[in-house]
């Protein structure tokens, strides 16, 4: 303590005068405690882990086997070995086994919208839907002009992923909207006609042309 002899502080914090010399002079205890890499009591696993435990664990493909189950079908095959409070120990070798042998984590890179900023764009086939017209198969597509933030969405038919359909739905979606995000996200086969067309429809000098009838759903971002 400041302003106190250094026996009137080890006094005051309850430590021997020795105690008080060795942590002035020396590393605190904290400082010299080494990590402990061996076991202090029998593991209590040790006997089933190789034969009953891991091989439930390689086939969890999706790392989902909670320890408190394994433990109740432990307990079932061996009444006189395992108790419930061994639970805790399992779990710990079960998040031991996972760091070194499991199945990787997933990594995703958490996105943020922001309203009015990002729209996407696709072409989608729907041929499949199995719509008709007076008995005969109806091949088409969907083009999708789709706000990020608010999901406002706009939906047109197309008959193929040409620069004319794109820039007739990307145009209609645009009047719709009444605005232009900022970022426009599209697949690979549009990208190549997005850099071609929007110069002349996106930004300015085009003449916009009234859109085919569109879907559309929900309200813009605001």
């Amino acid at each position: 303590m400041d302003g106190k002899p250094q026996a009137a502080a080890a006094a005051a914090s309850g430590m021997s005068l020795r105690s008080a010399r060795e942590w002035d002079t020396g590393p605190l205890p904290s400082a010299t405690k080494q990590p402990r890499d061996w076991r202090t009591r029998p593991d209590p696993f040790g006997a089933v882990w190789d034969n009953d435990v891991e091989p439930l664990l390689r086939s969890d493909r999706k790392g989902i086997l909670e320890a408190k189950w394994v433990l109740e079908v432990l307990r079932t095959r061996y009444p006189e070995q395992f108790h419930p409070g061994q639970a805790r120990t399992l779990q710990r070798r079960f998040r031991d086994w996972r760091a070194r042998h499991g199945v990787e984590p997933e990594v995703f890179f958490q996105q943020v919208a922001v309203p009015g900023r990002e729209a996407a764009i696709d072409f989608t086939h729907a041929t499949d839907l199995g719509v008709t017209i007076a008995g005969d198969p109806f091949p088409h597509l969907l083009f999708e002009f789709v706000l990020s933030y608010s999901h406002w969405t706009w939906v047109a038919i197309a008959f193929g992923e040409t620069f004319e359909a794109l820039a007739a739905s990307l145009q209609g979606a645009l009047w719709a909207l009444g605005g232009v995000p900022a970022v426009l996200r599209q697949d690979y086969v549009a990208r190549h006609i997005i850099e071609v067309m929007c110069p002349r429809l996106i930004c300015g000098g085009a003449r916009r042309s009234e859109p085919s009838a569109p879907v559309d759903r929900g309200k813009p971002d605001t």
